[in-house]
């Protein structure tokens, strides 16, 4: 695994064809990418404009990633492909901040 990844409470709307959205839920990120639930006809290969949102991030997020992987639990891996220095910023240090609090419980 190239980049530290951690836990992240969050929405991702995927920008679909013909202006359909749908709406998943982000799990996890890390400065090369993210992972969701929620788009059932996702496939390893698909690119997919999306747009993540949390609390912790600040400003919603747009980004171009690819599918690697969709798990049997429906859990859906994803690479950045194209997503701005400012975003990734912000990814990095709300990773630092869980990364100096590993006992700290989700309340």
């Amino acid at each position: 695994r190239e980049h530290p990844r951690a836990d992240i409470d969050g929405n991702v709307e995927v920008h679909a064809q013909e202006g359909a959205h749908i709406y998943g839920r982000l799990l996890t990120i890390s400065e090369g990418g993210m992972g969701f639930r929620g788009l059932a006809s996702a496939q390893a290969g698909d690119t997919l404009q999306v747009t993540i949102s949390s609390d912790h991030l600040g400003s919603p997020i747009n980004a171009k990633v690819e599918v690697r992987y969709v798990s049997d639990s429906g859990f859906i891996g994803c690479r950045f492909q194209s997503i701005n220095g400012e975003a990734k910023s912000s990814i990095i240090q709300y990773i630092r901040t869980q990364e100096s609090t590993p006992y700290q419980m989700a309340g």
